[in-house]
């Protein structure tokens, strides 16, 4: 549950961000760029 909802906020901060861009983000890349960065699943991969 709390991925999901990290993945909802970074991808509603992509999309007030797009504002500020003249590249539009579509909500897949918004949703493809919050699992990539998404620091909770970077620590859970990472070799003790």
């Amino acid at each position: 549950m709390k991925k999901l909802i990290v993945v909802a906020v970074v991808a509603i901060a992509c999309i007030a961000n797009m504002q500020a861009q003249n590249k539009k983000w579509s909500l897949k890349e918004c949703i493809d760029y919050a699992i990539l960065h998404n620091i909770e699943l970077k620590a859970e991969s990472k070799p003790d």
